[in-house]
């Protein structure tokens, strides 16, 4: 199917208008893409999006003309953004009152100030929000897949190897990790200078140790564990 489609914020009853050549399926695809990376090329529903929420939008077929050519589906797309775009910014999303939206953005001048506009849009709220927005999405499970891929595993090695002959990043990784040594002690009166020392030394899980000493196990190898103030 392709078409004329529109997409309607559900808060503000704003629409924009498209016309699809493909396929509607993949123009709504495209859509979401950038809206959801914030480099949309209408700032006006790029900045409704981040504002309101990408669950807050709704994706229409206005016109099936899957037997129509492209001269003619662009032509009813014109007509389409004529009955709304004179209506004013309260009514549609579009950038101007003929098709192609995207080159509306020819002048540099233009795309600076669009670009700079999304940057001042995209504050920390926002980035909580996108990041739970990809949690919703499956992306952070996505990521996780992708981490346990054969090529993956073989590019963190490498990379993990270059940083360990590096004495600068080895140095930086003891100051860092300074504070984390901290003594474990065990109702058995032993003292161990850290919970790794403590694992080899007894034969117990660090996972287990820790887990004991938060609280969440009563004991592991037949010890309670606690931490020893420095």
């Amino acid at each position: 199917m392709k078409g004329i489609y529109k997409i309607q914020c559900c808060i503000t009853g704003v629409i924009y208008i498209g016309s699809a050549t493909v396929c509607f399926n993949k123009r709504w695809k495209k859509h979401r893409q950038r809206l959801r990376n914030n480099y949309h090329e209408n700032s006006y529903l790029q900045n409704a999006w981040n504002k309101y929420g990408q669950n807050n939008f709704k994706f229409n077929v206005v016109e099936d003309m899957s037997d129509a050519t492209n001269e003619m589906i662009k032509e009813k797309e014109v007509y389409w953004i004529s009955q709304y775009f004179p209506k004013g910014r309260s009514f549609c999303f579009n950038l101007s009152d003929h098709t192609f939206g995207g080159d509306t953005l020819k002048s540099d001048d233009v795309k600076k100030k669009h670009s700079e506009s999304l940057k001042a849009s995209y504050t920390p709220e926002l980035r909580r929000i996108r990041r739970d927005q990809a949690i919703k999405n499956n992306t952070v499970e996505k990521a996780r897949k992708k981490v346990n891929t054969p090529e993956w595993k073989e590019s963190h090695l490498k990379g993990v190897q270059k940083l360990a002959k590096d004495p600068e990043w080895l140095q930086k990784m003891k100051d860092v990790n300074k504070h984390r040594q901290v003594k474990v002690g065990t109702d058995r009166g032993e003292i161990f200078e850290s919970v790794t020392e403590a694992a080899k030394q007894t034969g117990a899980k660090r996972a287990n140790i820790r887990a004991c000493i938060n609280g969440k196990i009563k004991s592991s190898m037949k010890r309670k564990w606690f931490y020893i103030n420095n």
